[in-house]
This record gives C-alpha cells, sequence and structure tokens, in this order.
C-alpha cells in the first residue's frame, strides 16, 4: 500500500490557452494528516486542488493511494476523495436527509440504495448533530446548518481523503470551530476502500491564515500558479514563507492582531 494519500508530479493546469494557472507542482501527501493551503487570491489555490482530484485536465501525474487519476473513472475517484466547499447546500426541494444521502452516489447500486447506505446516512447526521434537522427542508436552515449538510454528505461518501475549499467563509465564529471541531475528529479516525483501511487525510484551503495554522501539521504555500513551499509546519519558517506568498510581512500584522486578545 501506498503511504501517499496524493502524490503530484510535474503537474500544470490551464484554463486558458498558453497561459498556465498551476505550473510543474510536485508533492507528496501522507496519509494521516492536515494539510492547509495558502496563499493570496488568484495564486492557484483552488485550482491546486482540483488538479488533485481529477475536476481540472492537467498534464504530469497525479495519483491517488497509488492510483493514476487519468485512468480512473469519475466514480472511482469519488471512492478515495470527497470535496467540500463554500457556499453548497444541496437542492431547496430536499430535507437535509436526503441531501445527506447524495453524497451515497458513489456506492449505490439501485435508485434507493441498500441499508449500508441509510445506514451510513444516518451516521453522517449523527456525526454532525444534524439528527433533529433531518427532515427539515435545506432551505430551512441557516448558513452555518447548511455547512453543516455539507460536512455530513461529504461524511456519507466515506473517503479516506476529503479536500476543503474555503468551506468555513462568511460563517460565524460559532459554526466555524464547530465545523473544524467536527473535521479533525474525523482526521483521527480510517476509512476503508477495497477492503484497505486508510489514515484520514484532511487538505484545505483557507483564506483564514490563522485558521490555516490550526487545522495544519503541513502547509502548502501557492504564488503565481507555483508551490513556494511545502513541509511540516515546524519545519518550515513561517515568516518567511509567508512573506514569499503574500508579498508582505504577514506574519507581523498576524502578531500585531493577536495582541488585541492578550490585553488585561
Amino acid at each position: 500500500m501506498t503511504d501517499y494519500a496524493v502524490s503530484m508530479k510535474n503537474v500544470s493546469a490551464c484554463y486558458v490557452r498558453g497561459k498556465n494557472v498551476l505550473e510543474n507542482a510536485s508533492l507528496d501527501i501522507p496519509f494521516g494528516v492536515s494539510v492547509s493551503v495558502v496563499g493570496i487570491n488568484g495564486s492557484g489555490k483552488t485550482t491546486l486542488l482540483r488538479a488533485m482530484c481529477g475536476m481540472v485536465d492537467t498534464s504530469g501525474t497525479v495519483t491517488l493511494a497509488g492510483h493514476d487519476i487519468s485512468r480512473m473513472k469519475r466514480r472511482d475517484i469519488a471512492r478515495y476523495v470527497s470535496v467540500m466547499e463554500a457556499d453548497e447546500g444541496g437542492s431547496p426541494d430536499f430535507t437535509v436527509r436526503e441531501a445527506v444521502a447524495m453524497g451515497r452516489y458513489v456506492h449505490k447500486r439501485g435508485i434507493f440504495g441498500t441499508d449500508p447506505d441509510r445506514g451510513a446516512t444516518e451516521r453522517a447526521l449523527c456525526e454532525t448533530g444534524l439528527e433533529a434537522a433531518a427532515e427539515k427542508k435545506v432551505t430551512e436552515l441557516s448558513g452555518g446548518q447548511r455547512q453543516r449538510v455539507c460536512l455530513a454528505r461529504v461524511f456519507a461518501q466515506q473517503t479516506p481523503i476529503i479536500l476543503l475549499d474555503e468551506p468555513m467563509n462568511f460563517l460565524d465564529l460559532k459554526y466555524r470551530t464547530e465545523l473544524m471541531e467536527y473535521l479533525m475528529r474525523w482526521k483521527q479516525g480510517h476509512t476503508e476502500v477495497d477492503g484497505i483501511s486508510y489514515q484520514n487525510t484532511l487538505i484545505g484551503v483557507h483564506h483564514d491564515l490563522s485558521l490555516a495554522r490550526s487545522m495544519a501539521e503541513y502547509m502548502i504555500f501557492v504564488k503565481e500558479g507555483k508551490i513556494l513551499m511545502y513541509d511540516r509546519i515546524e519545519s518550515l519558517d513561517l515568516r518567511d514563507a509567508l512573506k514569499a506568498a503574500y508579498g508582505m510581512d504577514a506574519y507581523a500584522v498576524m502578531q500585531e492582531m493577536a495582541k488585541y486578545w492578550t490585553k488585561g
């Protein structure tokens, strides 16, 4: 079994002819870790995330758990990796339970699903505290609750890798903290695919640097479509890395902001 959840070798992605949004990216992300991807808007963070799961056309090689995604069907990729983005919530016509059950599409063998499908849906509702809201329409929920539905759907998909594309944007502190706690608890577990148990792995693009730092064991710094640095946090000079990625002393800014919470 491969040690890497995601491996990328010389990966480039191009939306506009002649202009790479992601250029020559290479990295190996082991199973069982949490990784934060940071950089200014338009630096290529989301494209990097999408390249990891085959959502954009790429050159180079991307593997998930040792499997080359260029040789995998979309359904098979979705058994290894799920994606949670901001401002989702499912169709307005669906109940919370129905929206969460959509995460089982990669496993279903019938229209109505099987007992394992229903069991996974109910566990996901419980794991995200949505049991009491299961029969409500998604449109009846607050923004924070809708994001919890998105998370429950991802949990129901039962993949060992979750990709986060700024899912906590626009959430207040309470819901942001709740989602972070649910995700970090999930990261401590394992998920089985085809009889093989993998340590859960979390890879997230975060706009909030404090959130990115608090959730991560590894950090990826991206600028102008290139990976500037990628390593364990304790091996990085965060001040230099942030300055290179943001073009300013972002570390000093964060330290200055923190002072307001240490005053008596």
